[in-house]
């Protein structure tokens, strides 16, 4: 007796799960920036700062910012590497079509950039009103540039 309960009442929830009304899913919000790309990479020889030209494209008009977060590492020789994180660069708002170019300089404090492959990650953010999260990000890389030089 107590199985053919259970088992009813499994049958029953398994009926009204099947009929319950299933939610709509949510509509997936358009692009706002496409197509990161690097521009240029160049280390000036005296300094050891690199810096990495970022470009991207406004889909669609951005009142408040288009701004970026990236990281460049670079390994070269007997355990020597650069490294420089950048937050914040950007800040710009931009037009429909409109492609936006961001130099982001990068200074090590562990050692000098020099010429040759150095690695770059990072995102660009797509901030139609102030102290909202991201309505859009577009990632940098993972990807290895060469730094050439300046």
């Amino acid at each position: 007796m107590l199985r053919r309960r259970t088992a009813t009442a499994l049958c029953a929830a398994l009926l009204l799960s099947l009929a319950a009304p299933t939610a709509a899913r949510a509509q997936e919000e358009p692009d706002v920036i496409s197509d990161v790309s690097i521009v240029s990479a160049v280390v000036d020889m005296e300094t050891g700062i690199a810096t990495v030209t970022v470009s991207v494209t406004c889909l669609m008009d951005v009142g408040y910012q288009v701004r970026g977060e990236a990281t460049l590492t670079q390994s070269y020789g007997s355990g020597r590497f650069a490294f420089s994180s950048q937050g914040g660069f950007g800040g710009s708002p931009c037009q429909a079509g409109q492609v936006l170019s961001f130099p982001i300089r990068f200074p090590s404090p562990i050692d000098k950039f020099v010429p040759g492959p150095a690695k770059i990650s990072g995102f660009m953010e797509a901030m139609i009103v102030c102290c909202h999260l991201s309505d859009d990000t577009e990632s940098i890389g993972p990807t290895t540039v060469t730094l050439r030089p300046a």
